[in-house]
């Protein structure tokens, strides 16, 4: 268990399983309305059935073992395609930090889990129908012979099921957007360093092995040594880098005319251990006052470098060089510079407070080798590695990684709720357009007669053809809008999840219902052009 992970994998399979949880909906609203067209077209067969004795009950049992079938079968395709799916996340080289890695496998509980949502699924959305195909006027249903006729009912279970699947994706496609434009938002931030290629490499310098002087002086020969490999152009070192997800450090401290927070020692402000060459390798300009450099001795005066963030909330208006910062173990710090603020802790937090003490004087055993390249930093990396086996062949590594894939751990929750939200809508708006497909499809074929009749008496095919695809898209508009205002309660919900974008993105809910609309615009279309096709010759003479 991972806590600083913790809070960005259980949101997200939260997320997930919310996702997937609508998307099996819509796909049991479509397995419902496929059995009310089958029960429809087997209602003679069952009306014969119940005449010639056969009981109710039988006749459920019989069609509820038919969809629990169709459930099993769905189910175990389901579950294998779930097993491929994990190994291939598994195998996926993600942005994780240190040496985390996921451990997801369908275990004996997820197949017990699978196989009682299978079960539950087809039972309740295979349940209505069954009751509604074996519940026929038996005898009105035996005379009739027709294929159709009578006036079409418009808001029938079967055609509330296909607006509400379009409803469900409407709302899977807004949350998709949502998160994709957030991902894009937190993409574009700037963190305020390493824009030029740059590679860390984290290690421990042993403390039986090394005490603080010795520590020091390995530290610093090992980056006089990467200044001088070809592939990189500058090299500096952290205590611990900025963005950091597995580890934050603070100092409690206080400065003259400031008060601390009510019941503290002070106040708590991000900090880091650098070297004079991390503000170069890193791409952090020293705004005023200087760098740190060979004046700053363990027994000299103790500086400390600030960032605009922290000079603004505690000297605004003013110049921060030479102010006295109080630390809470009795140590008094000197400003001897400002350096410009970076992102702390997130990308999307507010300018943070940070102090940066040199190497030097505060001595840590944990290093980062902050290391800007010449050319890609890959290479770089490698050498820098190289490096340091050469150095110390014992030397504990405990990160490699480039500046991109460290940025990318920051990225990965925004882009994993993208992919997610992105794919789920995708597989809602293929299922509501089927369901919509289907639905005019059955109308066109239950219908025949009538279309006959209508263009016998003079109807032309492209107004007839117009009627029923308006038919369908009246279905499609309904659920759109009940849809969409779903979608605005929804992202209210989703609020604390977003970046960068507005609940109300106008981008959003207007480009989403469009592109709904003009999906299921072709769903009802495609269907629909047979009745242009009907002979009215033909179809009348059938009985």
């Amino acid at each position: 268990m991972n806590p600083m992970l913790d809070r960005v994998l259980v949101p997200a399979a939260a997320l997930a399983l919310t996702l997937v949880g609508i998307v099996l909906l819509i796909a049991c609203s479509n397995l419902a309305a496929f059995l009310l067209a089958r029960g429809a077209d087997r209602k003679k067969e069952i009306a014969m059935r119940l005449a010639l004795g056969a009981s109710r009950g039988a006749l459920v049992r019989q069609l509820l073992t038919e969809t629990a079938v169709l459930a099993v079968l769905g189910g175990a395709l389901g579950m294998g395609v779930s097993a491929w799916l994990l190994n291939l996340v598994v195998s996926l080289d993600l942005p994780l930090p240190g040496d985390v890695r996921l451990e997801l496998a369908m275990t004996g509980r997820a197949y017990l889990f699978g196989l009682f949502v299978t079960a539950a699924t087809g039972f309740i959305f295979g349940l209505a129908p069954a009751l509604r195909s074996t519940n026929p006027d038996v005898a009105p249903t035996l005379k009739d012979e027709s294929t159709g006729g009578g006036r079409p009912r418009r808001f029938t279970l079967r055609n509330t099921l296909v607006a509400g699947q379009v409803a469900a994706s409407l709302v899977l496609l807004v949350f998709a957007s949502l998160f994709v434009r957030s991902f894009q938002a937190r993409a574009a931030v700037d963190p305020g360093f390493g824009r030029e290629p740059t590679a860390l490499l984290g290690f421990v310098v042993s403390a039986e092995r090394y005490d603080e002087e010795s520590g020091r002086v390995f530290v610093h020969q090992y980056l006089e040594r990467l200044r001088r490999l070809p592939e990189v152009a500058s090299a500096g070192m952290t205590g611990n880098i900025h963005l950091n997800t597995t580890s934050t450090n603070t100092m409690d401290l206080n400065v003259d005319g400031v008060e601390a927070p009510q019941g503290r020692v002070g106040w708590a402000v991000d900090e880091t251990e650098v070297d004079p060459r991390f503000f170069e390798a890193a791409g952090i300009p020293i705004l005023r006052g200087r760098n740190f450099d060979d004046r700053d001795l363990p027994d000299g005066v103790q500086v400390a470098i600030v960032n605009e963030a922290f000079a603004e909330r505690f000297w605004p208006g003013q110049d921060p060089v030479g102010r006295t910062v109080h630390l809470a173990g009795g140590d008094d710090v000197q400003v001897v510079g400002v350096a410009r603020t970076t992102k702390v802790r997130t990308l999307g937090e507010a300018p943070r407070p940070f102090i940066y003490r040199p190497y030097s004087q505060d001595y840590t055993t944990f290093a980062t080798a902050v290391i800007r390249a010449r050319g890609a930093p890959e290479p770089a990396l490698r050498a820098a590695f190289r490096a340091l086996r050469e150095t110390d062949p014992e030397m504990v590594v405990m990160e490699s990684k480039t500046m991109d894939e460290h940025l990318g751990i920051m990225l990965m929750p925004a882009r994993l709720g993208a992919l997610l939200a992105g794919a789920f809508a995708a597989v809602a708006l293929a299922l509501a357009c089927i369901g919509l497909y289907g639905v005019v499809s059955y109308a066109v074929a239950s219908r025949s007669r009538e279309m006959g009749i209508r263009m016998s008496l003079g109807a032309e095919p492209g107004r007839v053809l117009a009627h029923v695809v308006r038919e369908g898209m009246t279905l499609a508009a309904t659920g759109a809008v009940v849809g969409l205002v779903l979608a605005l309660v929804g992202a209210q919900v989703l609020r604390a999840l977003l970046f960068g974008v507005g609940t109300l993105d106008p981008v959003t809910f207007v480009g989403v219902p469009t592109l709904l609309l003009g999906v299921a615009l072709a769903a009802a279309w495609l269907p629909a052009r047979r009745v242009t096709r009907v002979d009215p010759v033909s179809v009348l003479k059938v009985e």
